[in-house]
């Protein structure tokens, strides 16, 4: 059994959502705004994203992609537009009592498509999952995509359990404030994902006139 290996996927996962990025913004406002099952289903689809783009990683994939100017150009474009609706969305949406109310099955399933895809082209985790899939891998073997397989599922759960941590506490500090520092969280959360995605929205056009 590869143990290290399997224990640095794990870190991975965990050191890929700690920083605060949109990923980590989005599970935090949504533990706070709806409750912790939201922040929940947030944190699930953010670490299939992460595992999937770490087993690419591995493969070799997204390095080959690294190269590709018209790739790159696209995901800082698309990845960019997304994040701006996202961050939006969050400064026109409004507070509700729908918070105490459980949360029905498909709008759970909805958000966490909707966390998968915002990781997914998050330009920043490609790069990051593009430069650890090189770092993990051992130099004096070459590992069989089973080993691959189940290092990617430690990724998932390193990642899953630090953003499950975000909203198990989100939710709690949702429920001690008031309607207004409700707002007002959700607000700083819209303006840093509006910002971030307005650089890889610049960055895209930037890319194209080299």
């Amino acid at each position: 059994m590869h143990y290290m290996f399997f224990i640095k996927c794990f870190l991975v996962g965990m050191s890929a959502v700690s920083p605060v990025g949109p990923i980590f913004l989005l599970t935090f406002n949504n533990g706070a705004m709806y409750g912790f099952w939201r922040g929940f289903a947030t944190a699930v689809g953010a670490a299939l994203g992460d595992s999937t783009l770490f087993f690419f990683g591995l493969m070799g994939t997204l390095s080959i992609l690294q190269s590709t100017k018209e790739y790159l150009f696209l995901i800082d474009l698309v990845g960019g537009v997304l994040l701006l609706i996202c961050g939006i969305s969050m400064l026109m949406s409004k507070k509700t009592t729908t918070k105490t109310i459980e949360p029905s099955q498909s709008s759970l399933i909805l958000t966490g498509v909707h966390s998968f895809v915002s990781t997914v082209l998050n330009p920043l985790t490609l790069l990051f999952f593009m430069f650890m899939g090189a770092q993990v891998l051992p130099t004096t073997e070459v590992l069989a995509v089973r080993t691959l397989t189940i290092g990617s599922c430690f990724t998932l759960v390193g990642s899953c359990a630090t953003l499950t941590s975000v909203a198990y506490v989100s939710s709690h500090i949702g429920n001690a404030l008031n309607v207004r520092k409700i707002k007002f969280i959700s607000f700083a959360t819209g303006c840093g994902i509006i910002a971030i995605g307005l650089y890889f929205f610049i960055d895209a056009f930037r890319c194209l006139m080299k």
